[in-house]
C-alpha cells in the first residue's frame, strides 16, 4: 500500500492545486521519517517495472518506489542476451535485477556490494526474482587486495572508503570489509572477459578501474557505465585513465542530472597520452 501511495506522489504533479498540496505534504512527512531510526529500518516488498524488490521504506531506497524511472539513462546501455555483466556497488539490487532481465538465462551477473545490510537485501531480491545465475560478492573494489574501513550513515546508500567523503557527509558509522581487485575476483570465478561493467563505488572509481585493468584489456567490446563522485579533479583522473586506454566517453543525461558516464573502446587500442593529460589539466 505504501509503495502505491508514494508512486502516486510524482504522478500528481499535474493535478489541481489541492491535490498537489496534499501530495507534497505526504512526501515531506515521509522524507522526515527517513531521519527516524525506527522508521528507517521498516521494510516492505515493492513492485518496480515488473520486478519485486525488498526495500527499506523510509530510506534512500525510496527512489525505487517514488522514482521508478530513477537512473533510467542506464537502460540505453543494457547488455544483450547472453552477456556477462558486472554490477559493482549493487546496493540492494535495482540495477542487478534489470541486468539479469537483460542478459537472460544464458547470461551471467556478478553483483558486488560491500555493506552487509545491503548485501542481505540484495541476496533476498535476487532469490525473490528467481535469478540463479547471479554471483554475489561481498567486498569493496580497489587497486589492491586487503581490508578497508567502510563508512556509512543512517542511510545505507552512500557508504564510502574515502574518509574525506565520509567526514563531509557526516557518515558516523563504520565496518571493516574485504577489498579486492576485480581482476582477482573474476579470476576466482573463472571469468576472463566481460561485456558490461557498472561502477557506483562512491569515490573509489579510479582505484576500482586500476584493479580491473587486466579484465578490461581482455574485454575490448565491453561497455562501462560509471557514476562519478567527488571533485572535478577526481572526475578528470577517471576520464584521463579511460581516454588513455582508448575509450570514448559519453555523458548520460538522466532527467537533467549527469552523474553517470558511459565508455566504449575506440577501434584504436590506445590514444596519445597528451589527450589524457589535457583532460587532467582541464579539470584542475
Amino acid at each position: 500500500m505504501l509503495d502505491s501511495l508514494l508512486q502516486r506522489v510524482l504522478a500528481r504533479r499535474g493535478a489541481n492545486l489541492g491535490q498537489r498540496a496534499v501530495c507534497a505534504l505526504a512526501l515531506r512527512l515521509w522524507k522526515l521519517g527517513r531521519c527516524v531510526p525506527v522508521l528507517n529500518r521498516l521494510q516492505g516488498t515493492l513492485t518496480v517495472r515488473g520486478l519485486r524488490l525488498r526495500a527499506r521504506l523510509f530510506s534512500y531506497d525510496d527512489l525505487l518506489c517514488v522514482r521508478p524511472d530513477y537512473e533510467a539513462a542506464l537502460r540505453r546501455w543494457l547488455p544483450p542476451s547472453g552477456a556477462v555483466a558486472i554490477d559493482a556497488g549493487a546496493y540492494i539490487g535495482r540495477h542487478t535485477l534489470e541486468l539479469a532481465q537483460a542478459v537472460g538465462p544464458t547470461g551471467l551477473i556478478v553483483a558486488i556490494e560491500p555493506l552487509p545490510e545491503n548485501m542481505t537485501l540484495l541476496a533476498y531480491n535476487v532469490r525473490l526474482n528467481g535469478y540463479p545465475r547471479a554471483h554475489l560478492c561481498r567486498c569493496a573494489l580497489a587497486a589492491d587486495t586487503g581490508e578497508a574501513v567502510l563508512r556509512f550513515g543512517i542511510e545505507r546508500s552512500t557508504a564510502t572508503l574515502d574518509p574525506q567523503r565520509a567526514t563531509a557527509a557526516r557518515l558516523d558509522r563504520q565496518v571493516v570489509v574485504a577489498q579486492r581487485r576485480l581482476d582477482d575476483l573474476l579470476a576466482d570465478l573463472g571469468i576472463a572477459s566481460i561485456d558490461y561493467l557498472k561502477f557506483d563505488v562512491e569515490g573509489a572509481e579510479l582505484a576500482a578501474l586500476q584493479g580491473a585493468e587486466r579484465t578490461l584489456r581482455a574485454s575490448p567490446r565491453a561497455t562501462l557505465a560509471i557514476e562519478l563522485h567527488g571533485s572535478a579533479s577526481a572526475h578528470g583522473q577517471v576520464r584521463a585513465w579511460l581516454v588513455e586506454r582508448g575509450y570514448e566517453i559519453e555523458e548520460l543525461n538522466d532527467a537533467g542530472r549527469h552523474f553517470f558516464i558511459a565508455a566504449r573502446r575506440q577501434t584504436v587500442a590506445f590514444v596519445p597520452s597528451e589527450r589524457a593529460a589535457a583532460l587532467l589539466r582541464a579539470s584542475a
